[in-house]
């Protein structure tokens, strides 16, 4: 069974980040600087690697300004 089998109805990359409380234009930025792996953008539904890994990186910048992350990310 593939990643993208395990999700019945699988969300959309605007969906997860609104949930984490991260703006639309900081997912995109995080992708662009390298926080993603993919671009939100152009994934329209999230298989499972894909989900998990925008809820833990949205959940830890969002409502946080991008660039306080590298700052904050690496005094951890």
């Amino acid at each position: 069974m593939s990643a993208a089998q395990q999700f019945l109805l699988p969300e959309s990359s605007r969906a997860v980040s609104a949930e984490v409380g991260l703006n639309w234009w900081a997912a995109l930025k995080l992708h662009e600087d390298g926080w993603l792996s993919f671009n939100p953008e152009s994934t329209p539904q999230l298989d499972e690697a894909k989900d998990t890994e925008l809820h833990f990186v949205g959940s830890l910048v969002g409502g946080a300004a991008i660039p306080v992350c590298p700052i904050s990310c690496s005094t951890v």
